[in-house]
């Protein structure tokens, strides 16, 4: 898990943490697609959403666009589909599959997961 929110300095949060033992989701939809996840063991700044760090994760999502993402001690690594952008900022050119790998429990100075993802 990567904290995706973007988060003003208000001085009201101080100290504090979420801490899951085991977490997990299975969702089917219409079309047929499979999407779930299962966390063992997962710690995350309550206020901030900083330094997650995770034992294992798996997410994973079937379908058009079928991911998967791995994470084991916070090392994270996964495949996505992406495509190319012209400069009008349209797709260009058909969706293609890409490898990532990075350390979710790092700060990343406040990228998404995306940023942090299509930074090469």
């Amino acid at each position: 898990m990567l904290n995706m929110n973007r988060y003003i300095q208000t001085d009201l949060f101080k100290f504090g943490a979420s801490i899951d033992l085991i977490s997990g989701a299975f969702n089917r939809y219409m079309n047929g697609q499979l999407r779930g996840t299962l966390t063992i063991g997962s710690i995350v700044s309550s206020g901030t959403g900083h330094w997650p760090f995770q034992l294992f994760h798996l997410a994973f999502l079937t379908g058009a666009q079928s991911a998967w993402q791995l994470t084991v001690l916070g090392l994270t690594f996964g495949s996505r589909k992406v495509h190319n952008l012209d400069k009008d900022g349209m797709i260009a050119g058909p969706d293609k599959n890409k490898m990532y790998l990075f350390f979710s429990c790092f700060n990343h100075k406040n990228l998404t997961m995306e940023e942090i993802i299509n930074a090469d």
